[in-house]
C-alpha cells in the first residue's frame, strides 16, 4: 500500500476505491465513492464505531446489547408462539379426527350389527321355515337366501 498514491478523482476500479479506503481510513470521517458500492457504506459504518471516543463506544455497545436482547427476546417469542400454535392445532386436530372417527365407528358399527342381526333373524326364519317342511323354493322366495345356504341350515 505505501506504492498506492492516486487521489480520489483518479481511482478507477473497484481495487483502487478499496485501496484508497484502506490507504486514508484513519485520515477520512466519511468514506468516498458511497454510491459506488454498498460494501463501501458497510466499511463507513465500521469506521464511524472504531473512530469513536472511549464514552461513545460504551454507549454504542450498550445500545447494541439493548437491540440485540430485544430481537433475540422478539426472535424468541415468535418461535415459542410458533411451537404452541403448531401443538395446538395438532391436538385440535387429533381431537377432531377421533371424534369424527369414532361417529364414523358408530355408524358402521350399528349397520354391520343391524346387517348381521338381520342376516341372523332371516336365518333362523329359515330354519323355521325348514322345520315346518316348507319347500326350499318358498324358503328362498320369502327369505332372499340361496339354496346352499337353506341346505346348510
Amino acid at each position: 500500500m505505501p506504492f498506492f498514491d492516486k487521489k480520489e478523482e483518479e481511482c478507477e476500479t473497484g481495487l483502487d476505491y478499496w485501496l484508497y479506503t484502506l490507504k486514508y481510513m484513519e485520515q477520512l470521517k466519511t468514506i468516498p465513492f458511497k454510491g459506488q458500492k454498498a460494501l463501501f457504506e458497510r466499511l463507513e459504518k465500521l469506521a464511524k464505531i472504531v473512530n469513536l471516543n472511549k464514552k461513545e463506544r460504551m454507549e454504542y455497545e450498550e445500545c447494541l446489547k439493548v437491540y440485540r436482547d430485544n430481537q433475540n427476546t422478539w426472535d424468541y417469542a415468535i418461535e415459542k408462539g410458533y411451537q404452541e400454535g403448531v401443538e395446538k392445532g395438532l391436538e385440535d386436530g387429533l381431537k377432531k379426527g377421533m371424534e369424527q372417527g369414532l361417529e364414523q365407528g358408530l355408524e358402521q358399527g350399528l349397520e354391520r350389527g343391524l346387517e348381521q342381526g338381520l342376516f341372523q333373524g332371516v336365518r333362523q326364519v329359515a330354519l323355521n321355515m325348514k322345520r315346518k317342511g316348507m319347500e326350499v323354493s318358498a324358503i328362498m322366495e320369502c327369505t332372499g337366501l340361496d339354496a346352499g345356504t337353506i341346505a346348510e341350515l
